[in-house]
């Protein structure tokens, strides 16, 4: 007798516990690769999902359609997404004749990467060869006050930005 209670008991807890993880599962109904994802006019290969009429896209295959970075930290669970952002800014936005102003260029992922600056002033141009994250030295020749001066930054890969400045 006290071997069919204690059979009893075990499976009475069986079947509750059972019972409690049945219903903290759920099915969902979803259909893969229906939705093409076209970035930018290209389509890209990212594994798509629809499910309750919403598209669902992997995060690493977004950040790579979008030409962004995506790091993961595995300690706090974390993804942080940055975009590729290049950018261009001179440290004097009115220098006089004559000086020497720092090009800066930068941006997330671009460190290190060689480009060309052109600097249009009027009908002439010069070029200027750095590097993302370091300071290139344009000099300000004689220039008509006033005059909007712009630099053309292009990388290998043939991403742009642009800056300009106003000399005095």
């Amino acid at each position: 007798m006290k071997k069919f209670l204690a059979g009893v008991t075990i499976g009475l807890i069986l079947a509750t516990t059972l019972t409690v993880f049945a219903d903290s599962a759920a099915t969902i109904d979803v259909i893969f690769d229906r939705v093409k994802l076209i970035v930018n006019g290209d389509e890209t290969n990212t594994p798509t999902m629809l499910y309750d009429g919403r598209t669902y896209i992997q995060l690493r295959g977004a950040a790579e359609a979008f030409g962004a970075l995506l790091d993961w930290d595995g300690e706090t669970n974390t993804a942080a997404l940055t975009a590729k952002t290049l950018a261009a800014s001179v440290d004097i936005v009115n220098p006089t004749r004559n000086t020497t102003i720092r090009l800066m260029v930068s941006g997330a992922g671009y460190e290190g990467k060689p480009y060309e600056a052109i600097v249009f002033y009027k009908t002439t141009n010069s070029a200027y060869n750095g590097i993302v994250g370091e300071p290139c030295a344009i000099r300000v020749g004689s220039v008509t006050p006033d005059w909007r001066v712009q630099v053309v930054v292009t990388l290998e890969s043939g991403e742009q930005t642009v800056t300009s400045f106003i000399p005095k």
